[in-house]
């Protein structure tokens, strides 16, 4: 042994460069090809967050990548959907929403219905295929549909809504009035949310004519709680469009009481909400009576304007 040992390289006239690229387990495919499109190696060490090597990744390995599967549900833009959606195979769309840019490599079935909750259009797909829905998914799918229509008296909600919410209660076994009003209580409350979680608990982004624009929308029965914080909610807003190089993003804090939305926009949207509303220097938080459908009271209006 001893023999063997005077015979063997040291380390250091193995390794060409101590400072060995590696790749995250999260990473990209697409980021890994472009990195070895420079360098060529055919192995790279793939290590997490606290730096342990899990393995190496054979370059080859990549020409036979097997993509995810994936159904869109509620959404069908690229931009409001998971991160890495480029890499996987997109085989069905369930939506309720505008058809956006997105693209696919073969025909695949799309379900869009201009209903008040994709879970109307879930509640369909199992009446049509005579699946009988467990009572849990019934509480699930109620719970979708009145938050979506706001127990049906948003101007999206359709008969098709009012007849899921009618079926999905008998089997959950509650009173959608009674329920849908204690739903919509506990999603109002700001309790240890900050202005950006607020923002981004329902939001959507947009895109037409190569310009981008974002809308979030909370519910609250009382836009005092928002109001007293409002310099942090525009500095929010501010910071968002600038680092995403949005034209508008907006805030709709709709009032379920009162039935319509304060809006706040980021400063530089200024003009855009002169024209959406035909009000002269409007003020952050500024009432729009009748507001309270995204789908149907905001988005349609913000695309004509970009449009033009």
């Amino acid at each position: 042994m001893s023999r063997v040992i005077t015979l063997s390289n040291y380390l250091k006239t193995i390794l060409s460069n101590f400072n060995q690229v590696t790749f995250l387990d999260t990473d990209f495919v697409d980021d890994i090809k472009d990195v070895n499109s420079k360098l060529h190696h055919t192995n790279y060490p793939v290590v997490n967050k606290q730096a342990k090597c899990l393995g190496l990744l054979k370059i080859t390995d990549l020409t036979n990548t097997n993509p995810k599967k994936v159904i869109l549900v509620d959404h069908n833009e690229p931009l409001q959907s998971a991160d890495g959606i480029e890499e996987a195979e997109i085989i069905e769309i369930i939506d309720h929403h505008n058809l956006g840019s997105i693209t696919t490599k073969s025909p695949i079935n799309v379900r869009n219905m201009a209903v008040g909750s994709t879970c109307t259009i879930i509640t369909l797909l199992f009446e049509e295929r005579k699946v009988e829905i467990p009572k849990s998914i019934a509480g699930v799918l109620l719970s979708g549909i009145l938050s979506d229509t706001l127990i049906l008296r948003s101007p999206t909600a359709t008969r098709f809504d009012k007849d899921a919410v009618e079926k999905l209660s008998s089997i959950a076994e509650v009173d959608y009035l009674d329920y849908g009003m204690k739903l919509l209580k506990a999603g109002t409350s700001l309790d240890g949310m900050e202005p950006a979680d607020v923002l981004f608990n329902d939001y959507k982004i947009y895109t037409i004519n190569d310009k981008s624009f974002s809308i979030g929308q909370f519910f609250t029965m009382n836009f005092q709680d928002i109001e007293k914080d409002i310099n942090k909610y525009i500095e929010t807003l501010n910071q968002t469009a600038e680092a995403n190089h949005y034209e508008m993003v907006c805030l709709y804090v709709t009032d379920i009481i009162k039935n319509g939305s304060y809006v706040l926009f980021n400063e530089k949207a200024k003009n855009y909400i002169e024209v959406l509303y035909g009000i002269e220097n409007p003020k952050e938080g500024l009432f729009i009576e009748g507001c309270i459908s995204r789908k149907k009271n905001i988005v349609p209006l913000v695309m004509n304007i970009f449009d033009n």
